[in-house]
């Protein structure tokens, strides 16, 4: 059995749901985002970022993409907050 699966069995969550995301903030200088699906809106102020069901809404000021491809970005600006929105 693979980890994801015995995780999955402990905890009693169906293991589609476990790990679908994660971000880093660097300092408040940078977000590294993995398992992201997508972009919802994006500008120097704010960004919000689809992760499944819900969104990760990033703040700041002169914020912009460094990084983009299929599953992992990172932003960088002045970075205030990071939270889920659901």
């Amino acid at each position: 059995m693979d980890f994801m699966a015995e995780l999955s069995r402990l905890i009693n969550l169906p293991a589609d749901t476990i790990l679908q995301y994660r971000y880093t903030v660097f300092g408040g200088r940078a977000v590294y985002v993995a398992g992201h699906k997508g972009i919802r809106s994006f500008g120097s102020d704010v960004m919000e970022l689809k992760i499944g069901k819900q969104s990760l809404v990033i703040t700041g000021q002169n914020l912009s993409i460094k990084h983009l491809s299929n599953d992992d970005m990172i932003i960088i600006g002045d970075i205030n907050s990071v939270a889920i929105n659901k």
